[in-house]
């Protein structure tokens, strides 16, 4: 049965996500099944079946992705507010803020293409993180996205199932 289960879930795409041909390729490379859905906050979060009945998860798990550090960079900065707003909807939820190509060194050392300097860019992610009780997982290209997405999903499914 949980077997069965696990192999029901199914990643939710916020509506409003766009070029993530990388991550959907993945999903269909992968037969993961996927759709889109218009989602309250974050970009992705999923659901899965029992018997007939479909629970969806979205209220609980997401995650924000971001392509790189100058989008993130423009979302503390220029969208400061909109940003802000996403993570008060998201906050109490277990919300993961994922940013491809990208790294924690390259952040602290200004490897990006944007005003902000290191420190205001870290302190500013610090005090998100700690006022909405996110985290934030670095991937260093976006080969890894799809792949990070669903298994990540699944395995909170299976902890989900083990109570």
């Amino acid at each position: 049965m949980e077997n069965k289960i696990l192999e029901s879930l199914t990643i939710l795409i916020d509506t409003r996500e766009k070029k993530i041909d990388h991550i959907t390729n993945y999903f269909n490379v992968h037969k993961i099944r996927h759709r889109k859905h218009k989602l309250d906050f974050g970009d992705f979060s999923f659901e899965y079946q029992i018997n007939d009945k479909v629970i969806s998860m979205e209220s609980k798990y997401s995650i924000e992705r971001k392509a790189n550090l100058e989008e993130l960079s423009n979302n503390l900065a220029a969208e400061r507010a909109r940003f802000e707003r996403e993570l008060q909807r998201a906050k109490g939820s277990n919300f993961i803020l994922l940013i491809e190509n990208s790294s924690y060194n390259k952040m602290i050392n200004g490897k990006y293409k944007t005003r902000l300097n290191p420190k205001s860019y870290l302190m500013s992610l610090n005090i998100f993180m700690e006022r909405y009780g996110f985290s934030t997982m670095y991937l260093d290209g976006q080969n890894t996205t799809g792949n990070y997405i669903f298994y990540k999903f699944k395995a909170i499914l299976q902890e989900i199932l083990k109570t």
